[in-house]
């Protein structure tokens, strides 16, 4: 299989629907985790508590609610989708030239 082949490939599993519904749904989970990251640096700053005000504060909040579970694991299937779709634009989801289109690449697969 060329290279071509490969980025095109990419590009169609980029594309894909699903690939990027996982991928939205991603994104609105770390943007919930940022809020209950927040929620709790806030209750520390204001009140005295146990949390700590990190990533694993707010998922042990959400895992003690009663469908934080459930939340859990779309949040899973949510951020393997948007790791999946990010990895489809670092190989094959730009098309300009020179040190630009790497640089997109590069930031597509660090994320």
């Amino acid at each position: 299989m060329e290279m071509r082949d490969v980025k095109l490939a990419a590009r169609e599993a980029g594309d894909h629907p699903v690939v990027e519904g996982m991928a939205r749904v991603g994104y609105a989970v770390s943007g919930v985790m940022h809020l209950l990251i927040a929620r709790i640096g806030l209750q520390l700053a204001w009140a005295s508590t146990a949390q700590s005000a990190d990533q694993s504060g707010a998922l042990q909040s959400l895992a003690g609610n009663g469908i934080g579970k459930l939340t859990l694991w779309v949040a899973v299937f949510g951020f393997l989708g948007l790791a999946l779709w990010q990895v489809t634009e670092a190989v094959g989801g730009y098309h300009g030239t020179g040190a630009r289109k790497w640089g997109e690449r590069v930031k597509a697969l660090a994320k």
